[in-house]
């Protein structure tokens, strides 16, 4: 209940871990691990729970083919990073995987929706202090990707898109964030 902000239900899981909440396609959906792996395997999140909003129940999962932590989730489309590609995942369990050629160099890897069903994904190389920034479409093709330096300072840990002002903002881990402006050719 919004006003009163009274817990409205308490759907089990079968997982032993979750780290994301979304809501898409008419469900709620939470990605985790498969209940009893996290002592065998660790934290492997490798599904996503689909449960009912009408009936507050769940109904079903999808395994996910990749063990990364980052999605990207907007109204149409569920993307997840994974090394050295991306895979959009279907809620009936399909998968389309996009390979990221030349970012074998790079670490720390974020995604964020571009609101369109495709994405943005970010790529720091560590040395030379170089960001990478590929965008791909919602059928899978990467139409755009560039290159910039950075300071040595700049580690970012979160990203976003800002579609009305054509830029991806930076969340570094102290004290700053910094905007890379998107700049067509």
């Amino acid at each position: 209940d919004p006003a009163s902000l009274e817990e409205m239900a308490r759907i089990p899981l079968p997982t032993d871990w979750a780290k994301q909440v979304f809501a898409f396609g008419g469900s709620i959906w939470v990605h985790g691990n498969r209940e009893g792996t996290s002592e065998e395997h660790g934290v492997v999140p490798d599904v996503l729970f689909r449960i009912d909003p009408a009936t507050n129940r769940y109904v079903g999962r999808v395994d996910l083919p990749s063990e990364e932590f980052s999605l990207a989730v907007d109204g149409t489309s569920i993307w997840q990073r994974a090394t050295n590609e991306v895979i959009r995942v279907d809620p009936d369990g399909s998968h389309m995987r996009v390979p990221l050629e030349g970012l074998e160099e790079y670490c720390c890897d974020h995604i964020v929706s571009d609101r369109m069903g495709g994405l943005w994904v970010v790529a720091q190389r560590v040395g030379p202090r170089r960001v990478e920034v590929v965008h791909v479409t919602a059928a899978g093709d990467i139409d755009a990707r560039g290159e910039t330096e950075v300071p040595e300072t700049l580690e970012s840990v979160a990203i976003a898109f800002d579609p009305e002002h054509h830029t991806i903002w930076l969340a570094q881990y102290r004290d700053t964030v910094t905007p890379l402006r998107i700049v067509p050719d």
